[in-house]
């Protein structure tokens, strides 16, 4: 099952990263550069919009054209700029050196002969009504709407029941051994707190032994020295006084 939805997610993330790559390409072609045709390594994709080709090609598929092959032959399938310089995708019916005569298989009508020169690409492959697909991804709004329904679909997929990411295996015993060596760390620092304070306290210990106690009775001592030395000096001074 995980790996079924890792698979999932690697398509959505990709289809959402191309999606956006090709519009923003397209856009810097289209608007920026002023080109008519926006190619990637030589090919580019066209929508159909007109019947003129069915039932070979229908309205609404996306084909797909060589814009570096110039080699062309009878019955091959070009697409080229009319008159009004609108792309059309037709048949070619004739060709005489560098001109030819081209005719859509649903028309009853021949086109106009005209230049190889103005062939702008050779038909490769169609992809049925992908062109009405990509139409619709090119609007903003729908742009927006694909990214923003592509992140939930991504979170969805990539997170459990109550939100954490889901891990592989060794994800798992990756974030373990995280958690292990931070308890670890958490352990030493514990450790070094208690013994610091430890040491604390035993050098507030030797302090205190090593402080010299004062006598407790020594101010009564004091006291009885100086009652002392003033009986002492009252019965000198009545002495003096007799004598005289």
């Amino acid at each position: 099952m995980k790996i079924i939805k890792r698979l999932f997610l690697t398509i959505v993330v990709l289809f959402l990263i191309l999606l956006l790559l090709f519009n923003v390409y397209n856009f810097i072609n289209m608007r920026v550069l002023k080109k008519d045709l926006t190619s990637i390594f030589g090919y580019s994709l066209l929508e159909v919009v007109s019947g003129s080709m069915e039932p070979t090609i229908h309205i609404g598929d996306l084909i797909l054209i060589d814009t570096k092959n110039r080699e062309y032959h009878v019955n091959d399938i070009v697409t080229f700029k009319d008159v009004n310089g609108d792309f059309v995708t037709h048949r070619i019916l004739y060709l005489e050196g560098s001109e030819m005569v081209t005719k859509g298989d649903n028309n009853n009508t021949e086109d106009a002969s005209m230049s190889t020169k103005d062939i702008v690409g050779k038909y490769v492959l169609r992809i049925p009504n992908a062109g009405k697909v990509m139409a619709s991804f090119k609007t903003p709004f729908v742009m927006v709407m694909v990214l923003i329904i592509g992140i939930l679909i991504c979170f969805m997929v990539s997170t459990d029941k109550n939100g954490n990411p889901i891990l592989t295996d060794k994800e798992k015993d990756l974030e373990e051994f995280r958690a292990f060596q931070k308890e670890k760390e958490k352990q030493k620092e514990t450790e070094k707190k208690v013994i610091s304070e430890e040491k604390l306290e035993e050098k507030k210990e030797i302090l205190k032994n090593d402080t010299p106690k004062k006598p407790s009775n020594l101010p009564q001592k004091q006291k009885q020295n100086t009652n002392h030395y003033k009986k002492n000096n009252n019965k000198n001074f009545h002495k003096k006084k007799k004598r005289r």
